[in-house]
């Protein structure tokens, strides 16, 4: 996981998928977590740490599954 600072090379982003980012937020005197989701030619999304789970991946958000899926998901059988 990679603070928000931190530079990812374009190659690592295409290799990889994506990388993990977190950042710390303030809501009043409370600080909120925060995780990313950086991709390839996507702007970060950013999620409550609520709404991520652990998985046979890694730390995934729900950004993470939408880019997952596609490349998960075998194609359609076609019927002749």
């Amino acid at each position: 996981m990679l603070a928000v600072a931190l530079p990812v090379d374009q190659g690592t982003l295409i290799r990889r998928w994506y990388v993990p980012r977190i950042r710390l937020d303030s809501e009043g005197t409370a600080r909120r977590v925060r995780i990313g989701t950086e991709a390839f030619a996507r702007a970060t999304e950013w999620f409550p740490s609520d709404e991520c789970a652990m998985t046979e991946r890694g730390l995934s958000t729900p950004a993470v599954e939408q880019i997952v899926r596609p490349r998960s998901t075998p194609p359609p059988v076609r019927r002749a």
